[in-house]
């Protein structure tokens, strides 16, 4: 997503279908090449969090469903740190799907296509994990 695409939009809940997908990802998905592996305790944490999430922004392009993420309210620890990225693959190899976690909390989720066809946001059995 580019600035150009970034869509205003009211802040709202996550969907049952947003909410399933952030789950999946960060009980199982896994970083990139290089990135620093989340440990059990901050996956636990990220799950922990889940209910306080609004979508504070969508995505304009008009080919993904990728939302920023905003926890409500505002975590207590400081911000800054690294920044890691789980990710998947659709499993019919359109599109792949990443959760962007800034200093400890999650940001952006992104489904990004590998086509100019657009693609909806994927149910947890799409995905194709760590392989």
């Amino acid at each position: 997503m580019t600035g150009a695409d970034h869509a205003a939009s009211a802040r709202r809940s996550l969907s049952a279908a947003e909410r399933a997908l952030l789950d999946v990802l960060i009980r199982e998905a896994v970083p990139g090449g290089g990135e620093a592996v989340p440990t059990g305790a901050d996956r636990d944490r990220w799950l922990g969090m889940l209910d306080a999430f609004v979508v504070s922004g969508e995505c304009g392009c008009g080919l993904c469903p990728s939302i920023e993420l905003e926890p409500e309210p505002a975590p207590d620890h400081p911000s800054g740190g690294e920044r890691i990225v789980l990710s998947a693959d659709l499993a019919d190899g359109s599109a792949l799907v990443l959760l962007f976690i800034d200093g400890g909390v999650p940001s952006y989720l992104e489904v990004a296509p590998f086509g100019d066809d657009p693609v909806g946001l994927p149910a947890s059995e799409q995905l194709t994990i760590g392989e």
